[in-house]
């Protein structure tokens, strides 16, 4: 049936949760961190602006995670972004 999670997509970390009976969960990396490296960088010093393939790369690389974490497809998002 597929899986719904939701990303907080950051400029230096990102993380991912889901739903498990009711409650909601933090999904873990590999190595047991909560956060994910959000595949591309931006310096405190300087913006950047982050290309469409960059990004979709980064969530390519988060939806991959959870679906191997959890055992289904993904097959809904919800995202929030840096202001």
């Amino acid at each position: 049936m597929g899986i719904a999670i939701g990303i907080a997509l950051g400029t230096t970390r990102s993380s991912c949760a889901f739903v498990s009976n009711g409650k909601p969960r933090m999904l873990t990396t590999s190595d047991g961190a909560r956060s994910f490296p959000p595949g591309f960088a931006v310096g405190e010093q300087r913006v950047r602006r982050v290309d469409a393939v960059e990004l979709g790369a980064a969530l390519r690389r988060i939806k991959a995670a959870a679906e191997a974490a959890l055992g289904d497809e993904v097959h809904w998002a919800v995202l929030t972004v840096p202001a």
